[in-house]
């Protein structure tokens, strides 16, 4: 999806506008740079709080109460954007993966879906309550390691989720509040 302009994401404020001048030219060797430090698990660890502690939002939830979400450092996103551009998808995630990387990817999936309907096969839908805050990091890092092809990642989920993450809590103003740890669930956006 495309921000606004003036739109200025996450904790590194930064602009659309600056976020599109970090993907052309010089500016993008930079950034590929910084993705071999981010996958290598090179990244300083005094900057780990800075480049991966989270602003903590709670958006209202329709049946009442809120969800919290962190949404990621743009800069980390552009190199992780980078690193997914150079490793398979097929690498990070498998052929079963349809919602990411995937050119019409969710069509494609209910496409499947309706032909196993038509082929009088049973299909059960579940939902996950609070999938990505309710993630136990070092449970899902036992799974992560036990797949060869994700070695890629191994160094980098080491460094921003096998130890507590920054959440910078802000009011519904924008104000910082304070911050806290958390030391489960994952990085949504």
């Amino acid at each position: 999806s495309k921000l606004r302009r003036g739109i200025a994401p996450g904790t590194g404020m930064l602009r659309n506008e600056h976020l599109k001048v970090l993907t052309e030219g010089p500016a993008l060797t930079l950034i590929q740079r910084f993705a071999v430090e981010v996958i290598t698990g090179s990244v300083p660890s005094h900057l780990r709080p800075i480049l991966y502690g989270d602003p903590g939002i709670a958006l209202p939830k329709n049946q009442g109460g809120v969800r919290p979400i962190c949404v990621g450092n743009a800069i980390v996103k552009l190199a992780l954007k980078h690193i997914h551009s150079v490793i398979p998808r097929k690498q990070l995630v498998g052929p079963a993966q349809w919602g990411y990387a995937v050119a019409n990817g969710p069509q494609r999936c209910a496409a499947l879906l309706q032909q196993a309907l038509d082929e009088g096969k049973c299909i059960i839908k579940t939902d996950v309550t609070n999938a990505f805050n309710s993630v136990d990091r070092k449970k899902l890092a036992a799974m992560l390691f036990d797949i060869p092809s994700a070695k890629p990642v191994y160094k980098y989920f080491i460094d921003r989720y096998l130890q507590p993450t920054e959440v910078h809590v802000f009011d519904s103003h924008g104000h910082y509040i304070d911050n806290i740890k958390s030391n489960v669930g994952l990085c949504q956006g």
